[in-house]
Protein backbone atom coordinates (compact mmCIF):
# COMPACT_ATOMS: atom_id res chain seq x y z
CA UNK A 1 0.00 0.00 0.00
CA UNK A 2 3.27 2.26 0.42
CA UNK A 3 1.89 3.48 3.64
CA UNK A 4 2.08 2.12 7.20
CA UNK A 5 1.36 3.60 10.54
CA UNK A 6 4.00 5.38 12.99
CA UNK A 7 4.62 5.16 16.60
CA UNK A 8 2.44 8.17 17.01
CA UNK A 9 -0.55 6.60 15.14
CA UNK A 10 0.67 8.94 12.04
CA UNK A 11 0.48 7.41 8.54
CA UNK A 12 4.14 7.96 6.75
CA UNK A 13 5.06 6.69 3.49
CA UNK A 14 7.50 3.41 3.68
CA UNK A 15 10.46 4.94 2.40
CA UNK A 16 10.36 6.39 5.59
CA UNK A 17 10.88 3.87 7.81
CA UNK A 18 14.29 2.68 6.11
CA UNK A 19 15.57 6.36 6.82
CA UNK A 20 13.87 6.14 10.31
CA UNK A 21 15.78 2.30 10.83
CA UNK A 22 18.99 4.64 9.74
CA UNK A 23 18.42 7.05 12.35
CA UNK A 24 17.69 4.42 15.21
CA UNK A 25 20.82 2.73 14.20
CA UNK A 26 22.98 5.73 14.41
CA UNK A 27 21.41 6.50 17.88
CA UNK A 28 22.01 2.94 19.29
CA UNK A 29 25.75 3.56 18.33
CA UNK A 30 25.98 6.46 19.76
CA UNK A 31 24.46 5.46 23.27
CA UNK A 32 26.90 2.70 23.04
CA UNK A 33 29.41 4.81 22.85
CA UNK A 34 28.28 6.68 25.67
CA UNK A 35 28.40 3.85 28.00
CA UNK A 36 31.94 2.58 26.65
CA UNK A 37 33.45 5.94 28.03
CA UNK A 38 30.97 5.84 31.04
CA UNK A 39 32.00 2.42 31.90
CA UNK A 40 36.22 3.55 31.29
CA UNK A 41 35.56 6.41 33.82
CA UNK A 42 33.61 3.88 36.73
CA UNK A 43 36.82 1.94 36.37
CA UNK A 44 39.39 4.65 36.22
CA UNK A 45 37.11 6.35 39.52
CA UNK A 46 37.38 2.49 41.05
CA UNK A 47 41.27 1.96 40.52
CA UNK A 48 41.84 5.56 41.64
CA UNK A 49 39.98 4.99 44.85
CA UNK A 50 41.42 1.52 45.60
CA UNK A 51 44.96 2.58 44.73
CA UNK A 52 44.78 6.20 46.77
CA UNK A 53 43.52 4.37 50.04
CA UNK A 54 45.12 0.95 50.22
CA UNK A 55 48.64 3.40 51.77
CA UNK A 56 46.73 4.55 54.65
CA UNK A 57 45.31 1.23 54.94
CA UNK A 58 48.68 -0.30 55.12
CA UNK A 59 50.00 2.36 57.67
CA UNK A 60 47.01 2.19 59.92
CA UNK A 61 47.77 -1.70 60.27
CA UNK A 62 51.66 -1.20 60.54
CA UNK A 63 51.52 1.32 63.26
CA UNK A 64 48.70 -1.00 65.07
CA UNK A 65 51.16 -3.98 64.58
CA UNK A 66 53.95 -1.55 65.71
CA UNK A 67 52.10 -0.28 69.16
CA UNK A 68 51.05 -3.73 69.77
CA UNK A 69 54.49 -5.34 69.24
CA UNK A 70 56.06 -2.22 71.22
CA UNK A 71 53.91 -1.34 73.72
CA UNK A 72 52.68 -5.14 74.72
CA UNK A 73 53.40 -5.16 78.50
CA UNK A 74 52.07 -1.66 78.88
CA UNK A 75 48.62 -2.52 77.15
CA UNK A 76 46.08 -4.57 78.76
CA UNK A 77 44.19 -7.14 77.84
CA UNK A 78 41.22 -5.13 75.65
CA UNK A 79 44.25 -2.78 74.49
CA UNK A 80 45.76 -6.05 72.45
CA UNK A 81 41.91 -6.48 71.65
CA UNK A 82 41.40 -2.91 70.05
CA UNK A 83 44.88 -3.64 67.94
CA UNK A 84 43.62 -6.35 66.86
CA UNK A 85 40.23 -4.86 65.91
CA UNK A 86 41.91 -2.15 64.08
CA UNK A 87 44.24 -4.95 62.07
CA UNK A 88 41.24 -6.80 61.09
CA UNK A 89 39.38 -3.70 59.72
CA UNK A 90 42.07 -2.41 57.60
CA UNK A 91 41.91 -6.12 56.37
CA UNK A 92 38.32 -5.77 56.09
CA UNK A 93 38.63 -2.53 54.24
CA UNK A 94 41.53 -3.87 52.13
CA UNK A 95 38.19 -6.60 50.86
CA UNK A 96 36.08 -4.18 49.85
CA UNK A 97 38.24 -2.35 48.03
CA UNK A 98 39.33 -5.54 46.27
CA UNK A 99 35.54 -6.23 45.65
CA UNK A 100 35.06 -2.27 44.42
CA UNK A 101 37.70 -3.11 41.26
CA UNK A 102 35.83 -6.64 41.18
CA UNK A 103 32.81 -5.49 40.54
CA UNK A 104 34.48 -2.91 38.24
CA UNK A 105 35.57 -5.15 36.07
CA UNK A 106 32.57 -7.07 35.74
CA UNK A 107 30.09 -4.47 35.04
CA UNK A 108 32.79 -3.96 31.66
CA UNK A 109 32.26 -7.60 30.82
CA UNK A 110 30.37 -9.41 28.34
CA UNK A 111 27.73 -12.06 29.54
CA UNK A 112 27.62 -15.48 28.11
CA UNK A 113 25.07 -17.34 29.77
CA UNK A 114 25.14 -21.37 29.27
CA UNK A 115 24.41 -24.17 31.22
CA UNK A 116 26.41 -24.15 34.87
CA UNK A 117 26.32 -26.81 37.97
CA UNK A 118 25.31 -24.33 40.78
CA UNK A 119 26.19 -27.19 42.94
CA UNK A 120 29.64 -27.99 42.20
CA UNK A 121 30.78 -24.39 41.64
CA UNK A 122 29.48 -23.44 45.21
CA UNK A 123 31.68 -26.91 46.19
CA UNK A 124 34.96 -25.47 44.32
CA UNK A 125 34.25 -22.10 45.50
CA UNK A 126 33.86 -23.02 49.31
CA UNK A 127 37.55 -25.12 48.74
CA UNK A 128 38.75 -22.06 47.81
CA UNK A 129 37.94 -20.19 50.43
CA UNK A 130 38.77 -23.24 52.48
CA UNK A 131 42.30 -22.89 51.29
CA UNK A 132 42.43 -19.00 51.42
CA UNK A 133 41.54 -19.18 54.93
CA UNK A 134 42.13 -22.28 56.67
CA UNK A 135 42.31 -21.15 60.45
CA UNK A 136 38.32 -20.64 59.70
CA UNK A 137 36.75 -24.11 60.35
CA UNK A 138 33.59 -23.61 58.42
CA UNK A 139 31.75 -26.64 57.09
CA UNK A 140 29.63 -25.96 54.05
CA UNK A 141 27.02 -27.68 53.13
CA UNK A 142 25.84 -27.51 49.35
CA UNK A 143 22.42 -28.97 47.84
CA UNK A 144 23.23 -31.19 45.28
CA UNK A 145 21.60 -30.95 41.29
CA UNK A 146 21.48 -27.64 41.41
CA UNK A 147 21.43 -25.96 38.25
CA UNK A 148 21.74 -22.21 36.63
CA UNK A 149 21.85 -20.41 33.44
CA UNK A 150 24.13 -18.24 34.22
CA UNK A 151 27.54 -17.05 33.09
CA UNK A 152 29.88 -19.32 34.92
CA UNK A 153 32.41 -16.07 36.11
CA UNK A 154 29.67 -14.16 37.25
CA UNK A 155 28.24 -16.99 38.94
CA UNK A 156 31.60 -17.91 40.76
CA UNK A 157 32.12 -14.20 41.86
CA UNK A 158 28.81 -14.05 43.48
CA UNK A 159 28.98 -17.44 45.27
CA UNK A 160 32.43 -16.49 46.52
CA UNK A 161 31.29 -12.75 47.88
CA UNK A 162 28.49 -14.67 49.31
CA UNK A 163 30.36 -17.16 50.92
CA UNK A 164 33.01 -14.89 52.37
CA UNK A 165 30.40 -12.78 53.92
CA UNK A 166 28.20 -16.10 55.28
CA UNK A 167 31.53 -17.09 56.64
CA UNK A 168 32.33 -14.13 58.32
CA UNK A 169 29.63 -14.12 59.87
CA UNK A 170 29.78 -18.30 60.49
CA UNK A 171 32.92 -17.10 62.51
CA UNK A 172 31.07 -14.33 64.52
CA UNK A 173 28.66 -16.46 65.52
CA UNK A 174 30.05 -19.54 66.21
CA UNK A 175 27.70 -21.57 64.03
CA UNK A 176 28.27 -25.04 63.18
CA UNK A 177 27.06 -25.71 59.15
CA UNK A 178 27.29 -23.04 56.57
CA UNK A 179 24.22 -24.18 54.08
Amino acid sequence: SGHEVNDVGAIAPVHDRGDRIIQLQRDLADSRTQVEALQRQQAALAHGISHDMRAPLRAIASYAGLLDSHCAGQLDPTGHQYLTRIRDAAGRMGELLDGLLELSRIERCVVHPEAVDASLLAEWVAAELSDLHPDQEAQVSVQPGLRAWADERLLKTALTQLQALEGQAFVDRGAEVIE
